[in-house]
């Protein structure tokens, strides 16, 4: 075939786009997550929340911090990459500072004596429940869970006022919405299609660090260095409608608030695994309670909450001293 100059034009460019391709296909980063069986990873979850409530033009303000430590062990992984994990609630701590209710608690370092509101987190330690992972973060299947919150209530002392709203409280914190928020945090951020740098994916998640909301999560791969992939949060919130959790005996209380998060993400490129996230949320606006007189009427009260939200995760499990301790549940 007689090859003319605008032919020879036509092929060059074709090369170029097909090499164009070809490149910029090589630089998109498939984030997912890659299990193998018996790999064993340790979650460190904090939440440090300070909130400020207006009650009669007085500020209230109180301060919880949250943290747990959780062993998990791949038990075994699907054809699709899915896999089953055991989960081991290995240590938690606990403190309060504001009101009646404040407390400290820390089982790596545990007092004499448990404060009364610790002691159905004490009752979790070492609890086991399993649950299916899949490539892209999502979490199915909790096992083991209605067991551990039995331990936990069993826990919780007979007498004394507030054992309900306790008990409301571990169940949202460990119960299948509470772990399930906990571990989509590490995990659930992934993108469901190849990225490249500069490329934005979206998602949209309920949760309740003490005020339940939906977040508008949009994440962006800012940067990538030496098998580390760098990712940027950024999130509106707004009211969950129906998220608060029930309050035995007493009245309703709605949330009229909005807020943000921002944050910065390190992902393992090898295994889609985070190294370590720090997020920060403002919420702002008011709570709206009705039926605590015994009547329909409704009182508000302007409330705002920053919180400091830290998930990282290691290559390695807590060492578990099994002369002293009995195996997991």
């Amino acid at each position: 075939m007689k090859t003319t100059p605008a032919t020879a034009v036509i092929l060059t460019i074709l090369v170029l786009l097909s090499s164009s391709t070809a490149h910029a296909a090589a630089d998109k980063l498939d984030l997912k997550l890659q299990f193998q069986k018996e790999g064993e990873l340790t979650l460190v979850t904090t939440v440090e929340q300070k909130t400020t409530r207006t009650w009669n033009d007085q500020e209230r303000e109180s301060k919880e911090t949250t943290s747990t430590v959780i062993g998990l062990v791949v038990v075994s992984v699907d054809d699709d990459g899915t896999a089953t994990i055991k989960a081991t609630i290995w240590a938690i701590a606990l403190k309060s500072e504001g009101g009646r209710r404040s407390f400290e608690y820390d089982s790596l370092n545990p007092p004499d004596e448990v404060p009364r509101r610790a002691a159905p987190y004490a009752a979790l330690l070492r609890k086991t429940f399993t649950m299916k992972l899949t490539p892209t973060g999502k979490v199915s299947d909790l096992e083991g869970v209605k067991a551990m919150l039995k331990a936990a209530e069993d826990a919780v002392p007979q007498e004394g006022r507030g054992r309900q709203w306790l008990i409301g409280e571990v169940k949202r914190r460990f119960g299948e919405d509470g772990l399930k928020q906990t571990m989509e945090a590490a995990f659930a951020f992934l993108p469901t299609e190849p990225v490249a740098v500069g490329d934005s994916w979206k998602r949209t998640i309920a949760g309740d660090n003490g005020v339940p909301v939906i977040a508008e999560q949009t994440y962006t791969l800012t940067k990538r260095a030496e098998g580390t992939a760098t990712i940027e949060l950024k999130a509106t919130l707004k009211p969950h409608e129906g998220g608060a959790a029930p309050r035995p005996g007493r009245g309703t209380v709605k949330y009229e608030i909005s807020g943000t998060q921002k944050g910065t993400l390190t992902v393992d490129e090898a295994t889609g695994c985070l190294f370590k996230t720090t997020i920060a949320q403002e919420l702002k606006g008011k709570m709206v309670m009705s039926g605590f007189r015994g009547d329909d009427t409704e009182r508000s009260m302007p409330v705002k909450s920053e919180a400091t939200i830290t998930v990282e995760t290691h290559q390695q499990q807590m060492e578990e001293d099994t002369e002293d301790t009995p195996e997991p549940e």
